[in-house]
């Protein structure tokens, strides 16, 4: 009887996330109570359902919810269970990737997209899963690692993830290179100085009479 009643509300929170509809498998899923002497095999699937649902919930939800939701401490907290019980599965990593995503903290959703893709073969979820974690490095401004990544990733992409990963290395190595300093002065690093600074400051030499390198 109770793994009857567990293998239902399953199937019809299942039926609710093959639809997309997030929400509905969401209420559907509080409105249950696991049994907790189920048979652990079924226990653990149901808890992975509900992580899932959790997660995808949060990440739809209008208006966006903040970091310190309980409902996305929630599902951050289901998801690190799902990753340290299955740590060769990209499923867990790849979601926390997108929630991080949803609030903003894009250095934590590089992070999570590259656990996920150590664990995805090439294919077109590998594509998906690079150009998200390129993204992602590009928003948290990781110019240096992005840079490496890249290089690493572009080997194994898709014909078309390859192009855009190939755009994103160019805009990264130049961000890489701009950011070298000069050589160093008694021992302290300069930044370099943008290419047209001494123009400017002889065309604003000229305007008030006085001689910029004096």
């Amino acid at each position: 009887q109770i793994g009857g009643e567990l293998v239902l509300a399953q199937q019809a929170i299942l039926a609710m996330a093959e639809r997309k509809d997030w929400e509905m498998a969401w209420r559907l899923m509080g409105a249950f109570n696991a049994p907790t002497d189920a048979a652990p095999e079924q226990l653990a699937t149901y808890v992975a359902l509900q992580t899932r649902v959790q997660a995808e919930w949060v990440i739809i939800r209008e208006p966006k919810p903040k970091a310190d939701d309980p409902e996305v401490v929630k599902a951050l907290r289901m998801l690190l269970i799902q990753r340290q019980g299955q740590p060769l599965s990209p499923v867990w990593s790849e979601l926390e990737g997108r929630l991080r995503t949803m609030l903003g903290e894009h250095a934590a959703a590089f992070e999570a997209f590259s656990a996920a893709i150590a664990q995805t073969p090439s294919g077109p979820e590998y594509d998906l899963l690079a150009l998200s974690a390129v993204r992602a490095a590009d928003a948290a401004g990781l110019v240096e690692k992005a840079s490496q990544f890249v290089a690493a990733l572009q080997p194994l992409a898709g014909d078309e993830a390859k192009a855009e990963l190939a755009s994103f290395k160019s805009k990264f190595d130049e961000a890489v290179a701009i950011k070298v300093p000069t050589p160093a002065v008694d021992g302290e690093p300069k930044e370099t100085p943008p290419a047209n600074a001494d123009a400017g400051a002889t065309e604003a030499g000229k305007g008030d009479g006085t001689d910029p390198k004096t």
